[in-house]
């Protein structure tokens, strides 16, 4: 397989009227064997910690809603739980007001 930058100069070659630089090769060559490597090294220090970030921050935000939904899940039962009581003294009263009338107490 041969580098890109000789297919480069097969490729002009291969162009009628056009010849061959030497400049622009070295130009290609820099920018495949060096810039890319570079290029790429550099993203993944930049995007690695990133991508860890992103992960413990998605697993924080995750946990945050975890507890929301355990604290709402209480103040229902506790709700709940309140309504029951309102009830059973709602009932108590009216127990106690049917008593009254009926000539209890």
């Amino acid at each position: 397989m041969c580098h890109p930058a000789s297919a480069f100069r097969f490729a002009v070659d291969e162009i009628p009227g056009k010849e061959y630089s030497w400049e622009y090769h070295l130009k290609e060559v820099v920018f495949m064997e060096f810039l890319i490597p570079i290029v790429a090294i550099l993203s993944t220090m930049i995007g690695l910690p990133a991508l860890i970030f992103a992960y413990i921050l998605g697993n924080r935000f995750l946990q945050i809603q975890e507890r929301r939904v355990e604290l709402l899940e209480r103040e229902v039962s506790v709700r709940e739980e309140e309504a029951e009581l309102e009830r059973q003294h709602l009932e108590f009263k009216l127990r106690l007001l049917e008593d009254e009338q009926n000539g209890g107490i």
